[in-house]
C-alpha cells in the first residue's frame, strides 16, 4: 500500500480506484503555501521595544475610527498599514497648522525613529493590523502604537479644542 491507503498492484484495486492526482501531498503543498503566503505578509514581530537612544516620550495611539493626535504645531492620524519584505510599515499623515505648507505622508517601520520637523520624533513600537479579511469576528481596524518625543515648544492637545488658540 502506499500513503493514501491504496494497494499499489492494480489488481488488488477495487473497483479501479486510482489516488487523486497530487493526492494529499497536493493538499499539503497547498496548505503550505497559504501558510507561508499567510507568514510573510502578516510577520508575527508586531511589538518592539524602543531602541538605544531614544527616551519613552508621549505615547499616541493611532487608528482611523480614532481622531488625530493633536499638538501645538499639528495634527498627527493614521494613513495605513501593510507589510514590505515581512516587516510591518505604517504611513501616518502629518498636517501642520502652517497654512503655507502641505501634509505630508511619513513612513515608519517598527522600531526605526523618524524626526518630523515642528513635531518631534517618531518611533513606532506596536501595530495591531485588522483581522483577515475570513475573520467574520467583530473588531476595530488597524492600531499604531507611536512613541513621540516632541520637538521643544511642542506640546500635545489632549482635545481638540485645547489646540485651538
Amino acid at each position: 500500500m502506499n500513503r493514501t491507503g491504496i494497494p499499489q498492484d492494480p489488481a488488488l484495486r477495487q473497483g479501479g480506484a486510482e489516488p487523486a492526482p497530487g493526492g494529499r501531498r497536493g493538499l499539503s503543498r497547498l496548505v503550505g503555501a497559504g501558510a507561508g503566503y499567510l507568514w510573510w505578509v502578516r510577520p508575527p514581530v508586531r511589538r518592539v521595544p524602543l531602541p538605544p537612544g531614544i527616551e519613552k516620550g508621549e505615547d499616541l495611539l493611532l487608528s482611523p475610527p480614532i481622531p488625530p493626535a493633536g499638538t501645538s504645531t499639528g495634527t498627527l492620524s493614521f494613513f495605513s498599514l501593510g507589510t514590505q519584505r515581512h516587516e510591518w510599515v505604517a504611513f501616518v499623515t502629518w498636517a501642520t497648522k502652517d497654512p503655507t505648507t502641505s501634509s505630508r505622508n511619513i513612513e515608519l517601520r517598527l522600531g526605526q525613529p523618524v524626526h518630523v520637523q515642528d513635531l518631534g520624533t517618531l518611533t513606532l513600537t506596536w501595530v495591531s493590523p485588522a483581522p483577515p479579511p475570513w475573520d467574520l469576528s467583530d473588531g476595530s481596524g488597524p492600531r499604531l502604537g507611536v512613541n513621540l518625543n516632541p520637538d521643544p515648544g511642542v506640546t500635545r492637545c489632549a482635545h481638540t479644542n485645547d489646540c485651538n488658540e
